[in-house]
């Protein structure tokens, strides 16, 4: 926290922007030895704080998923798959090269041509491709997306559909 900003100035706004993630705890004085001060009371945050890890694990892991192994097309579309949510948080200044796929993708008359798109290393060709993956995804004309990417480390060729 800058020191310039009260502590119950910062406080109020975390709790006015946050309502729901902010509580209030009581906590006593034990005993201070060798340098260390221990307080107790903080059973409730711990309760608290336990419920809400368990809560996020189930929803990240949902129980009627428990026993069953994943196959490796599972694992490697979750793989993909958050790769590309990941990539495609950000994009900025690229609505160009994203109209330009779309009308590619859209385009009811094919020349039979495969599009190519080269960069750089750090270019953002990864950040473009999963933005655009991710909007055909939301898009029920768009069956089938199949996307192969050589030469790439870190990245496998991958089929979402």
């Amino acid at each position: 926290m800058p020191n310039n900003i009260p502590e119950f100035i910062f406080a109020r706004k975390l709790r006015t922007k946050y309502p729901k993630q902010v509580h209030d705890y009581s906590c006593t004085y034990e005993k201070e030895a060798e340098g260390k001060l221990y307080l107790s009371g903080f059973e409730e945050m711990g309760k608290r704080v336990l419920q809400h890890f368990k809560t996020m694990l189930s929803l990240q892991y949902p129980t009627d998923s428990l026993g069953l192994s994943p196959t490796l097309k599972d694992v490697l579309k979750l793989e993909h798959e958050n790769f590309m949510f990941q990539r495609s948080q950000v994009l900025l200044g690229r609505e160009e090269s994203v109209q330009m796929i779309h009308s590619y993708i859209d385009d009811t008359v094919k020349e039979h041509v495969p599009l190519v798109l080269a960069g750089f290393p750090g270019s953002g060709k990864s950040a473009l491709i999963a933005y655009t993956v991710k909007q055909c995804l939301t898009n029920k004309k768009c069956k089938v997306i199949i996307i192969s990417v050589e030469r790439m480390r870190g990245i496998l060729p991958f089929l979402i559909g």
